[in-house]
């Protein structure tokens, strides 16, 4: 016997010998000697049984490599014989077919050379036809030619009728116009005569009508002339009567400007009075306007005041309905709450790792209902956790457990199969190659059984397992739910009270703007009442002015009364002044009139008479002119009425016309009857000389039809054909000729073809006849064969696959080990490093240099928002503030105010996401409320950092209730509630 280092060096030298030769065999199935240096016994053992068995299916597959080769080529020959059996029987198939085929390719050939001879006398045949064509065409047209030469002498006939009755008419028509010509000229010379007695008539009514038109201008004239000689003496009558009536005074001139001086002094103090009177009313309109509107302010102050009332009833009623949401804790109460059941909610599986920080959060604070239930949850749900996770990690390792046992009893199996397999009486180990085997003979009883119960155990262990992971699930979502159930609760409480508040702080501000209200309507009050006492005293005066200016206008007209005439008394000043100036200017311009009217009377009396005068002179030669107008007139319409009696009222050149026109009329139609005549004479003789040529051609033709019917019929009999019918139907068509003839040769081609198939078949079987049962056989042994290899490839497979498993297991082992020899050096050099350093100072050493580089950046931030403030880690739980304004003075962070601490939280944000996000740069920043401690400036600045890091690439998104701010951001998202629960969302910019 062996020991496991004695089998593993047997095994190495046995190797080292005789694997030499199976190098390509090792690297082909991933066999590793080296494996077994590093490997339990039992490994060694499987691992050589193993490679010996693939060893041995290797040697019978190539043994079984030469009877496949001899077999494969058995059967490509016996299946070439097969094939050549088949094609001798298809050949011998076809020669019978063909056979059958041999009277029908006789009848096909006689009917080919009946139609090569109708085609060979085609030409005969063809001259035969054409001639007889050409002298039925003949005939044909010969008759044609009778009929149109008939018709022809009877066209001749006709027109040379009518050309001798269009001459005899035409005679006749000329004789009768010479006796018309005679009368037309006779006509002529009275025609000329009357039109020059109405031209002379013409020109005397000219000159009639030139009098006429000069006696009218002077009848006008004359009229004109008596009209004004009648207007100037109703203008002397009214002239003279005005002047009785109206005499001009001696001191005209001076009453004019005493006059006109005091009628602009009463105009003048009239404007001004009217001027008082409207202000006046503009004081009492405005003084009833005052009066209203104190009225109207009085009544708005009492509606005021009733909403006053109202505001305050409410303000009660909301502080009421807060009192009893406030008794347990406030706002920032249930917020703390809420944040923390939400952190309940968001551990999830990680409840047991939060639990100490969970349970912590109200140490500081005194204990309420809602916080007595939180804790108690809690621990509640603490002590679930526990219990399952216990049940978990028994389950796990029982699973374990199981999975071990069950490998054992696997491997021990393993073993036992192999040495009943591998190990025989007197020969060696396949693997320490020892002759003596004393555990070979050993009986062991089957373990198949332990292996079904160890997996039986494994079943049982991983399904407690998963019961125990389920109700460890279970838990956490029922946690969750009632966390989800808390926070929501939570989130209502906030909702109601920070409604409730905002409803109070929204009633506090209506009462203070009606309170201003009140103040506001009070003010304006005494304000108008001082308003309308100086409009009183104003009025007052004003109406003192006007009585003043009504009783010196008075005064005034009394005046201008004396100075005019009492007929423009009782009339506006300025009127009567300029009635009275009229007056004067119309008496001077009267009496001016007067003269220059009696010499022009005198002047007009003088020209009627003249012009009356040479008006009785040209009207007596007018009418004498009159007289020899009709006369001439007469006398030529009496001759062109006689001209129009002999020429039958057309006229003489209309006649003279009319009658060429007849004479021209009747010789185009003697013309045209003449040239009828002679086209059909002309027509006449060429159809006849045609017909005469026809006859002669048709002679000639008809001899030429009889020879080449003669030798069409001797073409016939010499090629057999016993009638031009049978010639006819012998014809073929040139494609069908060619496809028969194609089919025939086809047809002796393959009948030779067959013939030398069926000689050259016959050849291959005259020494071994055909065996169909022969092929069969082959198949049948080829199976088998085939069979065979097909389960040794198998078997194979299969051991290589377990070779390649057992060299990646060897693999993982080696990469296991090398692992934890690092890990074991890792583990004692923090071993070490433990021993040396004192408890926590590493950990500190790192949170300080983390702080400093937080601190690092957050100034960099804040250098950016604001050029005052600077910040310094004091130590791991403070900082101090640099004012860089007052000589770099260190102070604590409290003593920021709201928005310079806004301003540093917001740098310190932004420092501590930008460590956060480790090698990714945060792309979003999102601020909720803040803005609201801030004044105008400091806003200003963080809204510009705020700016700078929305330029620098990132999303910046601002939650804010501030008008200012909401303003300066053009993209925005504007929540508003409705009121019934809900909310609306708009999205403007």
């Amino acid at each position: 016997m062996y020991s496991h280092r004695e089998h593993c060096t047997v095994l190495r030298d046995h190797t080292g010998h005789k694997s030499r030769e199976k190098t390509d065999f090792y690297g082909t199935y991933g066999f590793d000697p080296g494996y077994i240096h590093t490997q339990p016994h039992k490994e060694c053992i499987c691992y050589r049984s193993i490679w010996l068995q693939l060893v041995r299916l290797e040697a019978e597959l190539l043994g079984l490599n030469e009877p496949r080769t001899a077999l494969e080529k058995k059967k490509e020959e016996e299946q070439r014989r097969v094939d050549a059996n088949n094609k001798l029987d298809g050949a011998r198939k076809r020669q019978q077919e063909l056979l059958s085929m041999k009277d029908d390719m006789g009848g096909l050939k006689l009917e080919i050379e009946q139609a090569q001879k109708a085609s060979d006398i085609r030409p005969e045949m063809g001259s035969y036809h054409t001639e007889k064509e050409r002298v039925e065409k003949l005939e044909t047209a010969l008759k044609g030619s009778i009929q149109e030469k008939e018709t022809g002498q009877k066209r001749f006939d006709e027109a040379k009728a009518k050309y001798d009755a269009s001459s005899l008419e035409f005679e006749t028509v000329r004789d009768g116009a010479k006796e018309k010509k005679k009368t037309f000229n006779e006509a002529a010379v009275l025609e000329t005569r009357g039109k020059e007695q109405l031209e002379e008539a013409d020109k005397r009514q000219h000159e009639a009508d030139s009098l006429k038109v000069k006696l009218d201008g002077l009848n006008r004239q004359i009229q004109q002339k008596n009209k004004d000689i009648t207007a100037l003496e109703v203008e002397l009558k009214g002239d003279r009567e005005f002047l009785e009536h109206n005499p001009l005074p001696g001191n005209a001139d001076d009453l004019l400007a005493r006059a006109s001086q005091t009628a602009a002094s009463l105009t003048e103090k009239e404007l001004t009075s009217g001027e008082k009177k409207k202000a006046l009313e503009r004081e009492e309109d405005e003084h009833r306007t005052k009066t209203k509107e104190i009225e109207g302010i009085v009544n708005e102050g009492k509606v005021i005041e009733t909403r006053k009332n109202d505001i305050m009833s409410r303000l009660e009623a909301a502080r009421q309905a807060l009192q009893p949401l406030t008794k347990e804790g406030d706002g920032s109460y249930w917020r703390t709450l809420g944040s923390a059941w939400g952190e309940v909610r968001d551990a999830g599986s990680r409840f047991l790792e939060s639990y100490g920080q969970l349970s912590r959060i109200f140490d500081d604070t005194i204990l309420t209902a809602s916080l007595q239930e939180f804790n108690e949850k809690l621990h509640e749900f603490k002590h679930r956790t526990e219990l399952l996770n216990q049940q978990v990690m028994t389950a796990k390792e029982k699973v374990k457990r199981c999975q071990a046992e069950e490998k054992a009893v696997a491997a021990a199996n393993q073993a036992l199969i192999l040495r009943r397999e591998h190990l025989t009486a007197g020969e060696p180990c396949p693997v320490c190659g020892s002759t003596e085997h004393p555990d070979a003979s050993k009986h062991e009883s089957d373990r198949e059984g332990s292996i079904d119960r160890a997996r039986e155990n494994i079943q049982s262990a991983e399904a407690e397992l998963e019961k125990a992971m389920h109700g460890l699930e279970s838990v956490f979502r029922e946690l969750s739910k009632l966390a989800k159930k808390k926070v929501t609760a939570c989130d209502k409480q906030i909702d109601k009270m920070e409604s409730l508040l905002k409803k109070i702080d929204s009633t506090k501000g209506e009462l203070k703007l009606a309170e201003q209200q009140i103040e506001a309507n009070n003010s304006r009050i005494d304000a108008l009442n001082k308003q309308i006492e100086g409009i009183g005293q104003r009025i007052q005066d004003i109406s003192t002015g006007i009585k003043e200016m009504e009783e010196d206008i008075a005064e005034n007209n009394k005046q201008f009364c004396s100075i005019i005439p009492d007929e423009f008394t009782g009339q506006p000043p300025n009127s009567a002044f300029e009635k009275f100036k009229q007056n004067i200017l119309k008496t001077r311009e009267s009496i001016g009139r007067l003269g220059q009217n009696a010499s022009t009377l005198v002047e007009l009396e003088t020209i009627v008479q003249e012009n009356s005068r040479r008006f009785d002179e040209d009207m007596i030669r007018y009418n004498k002119l009159l007289e020899i107008t009709a006369g001439y007139r007469d006398e030529g319409t009496g001759l062109l009425e006689h001209v129009m009696e002999m020429t039958g009222g057309k006229g003489v050149e209309a006649a003279r016309s009319k009658l060429e026109a007849q004479l021209i009329k009747k010789e185009k139609k003697q013309n045209t009857m003449l040239e009828d005549s002679r086209q059909a004479e002309t027509q006449l003789a060429a159809v006849t000389a045609k017909l005469e040529e026809q006859r002669t051609e048709l002679g000639k033709t008809q001899e030429k039809l009889s020879a080449t019917r003669s030798v069409y019929l001797q073409a016939l009999g010499n090629a057999g054909f016993e009638s031009s019918k049978e010639h006819k139907s012998s014809f073929r068509d040139p494609g069908w000729m060619d496809e028969k003839q194609q089919a025939l040769q086809k047809y002796d081609n393959e009948k030779y073809t067959i013939e030398e198939n069926i000689r050259t078949h016959v050849a291959v079987f005259a020494q071994t006849p055909f065996n169909s049962d022969d092929l069969m056989d082959i198949l049948d042994r080829e199976r088998v064969l085939l069979a065979s290899i097909e389960e040794k490839n198998t078997l194979k497979g299969g051991l290589s696959g377990r070779i390649k498993t057992l060299n990646e297991n060897f693999t993982k082992r080696q990469e296991q080990e090398k692992k934890l020899e690092g890990a074991r050096a890792e583990m004692e050099r923090w071993q070490k490093l433990a021993g040396v350093i004192p408890a926590n100072s590493l950990r500190d050493f790192a949170l300080q240099s983390m702080f400093d580089l937080l601190i690092t950046i957050a100034n960099r931030q804040l250098s950016g928002i604001t050029s005052r403030y600077a910040l310094r880690a004091v130590d791991l739980k403070d900082m101090v503030v640099i004012d860089l304004w007052n000589a770099g003075e260190q102070r604590p962070v409290e003593t920021l105010s709201g928005g310079e601490s806004f301003l540093v939280s917001l740098s310190l944000a932004l420092a501590l996401s930008e460590l956060s996000s480790g090698r990714k740069m945060l792309e979003s920043l999102f601020l909720d409320e803040g803005f609201g401690t801030l004044d105008s400036e400091t806003l200003d600045a963080a809204l510009n950092a705020l700016e700078s890091l929305r330029l620098s690439g990132r999303t910046i998104g601002v939650i804010s209730h501030i008008d200012q701010l909401t303003r300066r951001i053009p993209v925005r998202i504007d929540v508003k509630r409705t009121g019934v629960g809900t909310s609306t969302i708009h999205v403007k910019g």
